[in-house]
């Protein structure tokens, strides 16, 4: 479940999206959907979530009839250079949980994930209804995405977050 405005899809792991945009590069900068469900060895209904945030970020684009293209950013990123990173760091920090999390991460005492989930649920925007459901889905995409690319650092002695 999720709701608000302008949220990161749940269940969205950057290891199966770099994994996508591998692909992609390995065979030419574009393939099928099909195909490309086949070389990952999923079904394409699962690998469609992973397909719409590459697309959400640009580091992908899908034509009308299945055709699944890597972009430059996608290119930039799979590359892992700077230029790509900060591009999709830029689009991140105006997605939730990460525009709220870069915001709060801007105070030197840096936050906890537990204190961002319950403002974004203020804001109305959960991934789960179950509590802690919710904080482990927060703090999972906060593990993978923004500090990969580079939006919050985390300590974890502390368990707190602070900018990148």
């Amino acid at each position: 479940m999720r709701t608000g405005d302008n949220a990161f899809p749940a269940g969205a792991r950057l290891n199966r999206v770099l994994g996508v945009l591998r692909l992609l590069h390995a065979n030419s900068g574009k393939i099928g959907i099909s195909k490309l469900a086949s070389l990952s060895h999923s079904n394409v209904d699962y690998l469609l979530h992973e397909v719409s945030v590459a697309k959400m970020l640009g580091m992908i684009k899908v034509s009308k009839s299945g055709v699944v293209q890597i972009t430059r950013l996608g290119e930039q990123v799979y590359h892992h250079e700077q230029p790509g990173i900060e591009e999709v760091a830029k689009r991140l920090r105006s997605i939730e949980p990460f525009r709220t999390a870069f915001e709060i991460s801007k105070t030197d005492n840096g936050f906890a994930v537990d204190d961002l989930a319950r403002i974004l649920t203020s804001k109305k925007t959960v991934w789960h209804t179950e509590k802690q459901k919710n904080i482990s889905e927060v703090k999972l995409m906060l593990m993978q995405w923004a500090i990969y690319f580079r939006i919050l650092a985390y300590d974890g002695r502390d368990g707190l977050w602070f900018k990148g």
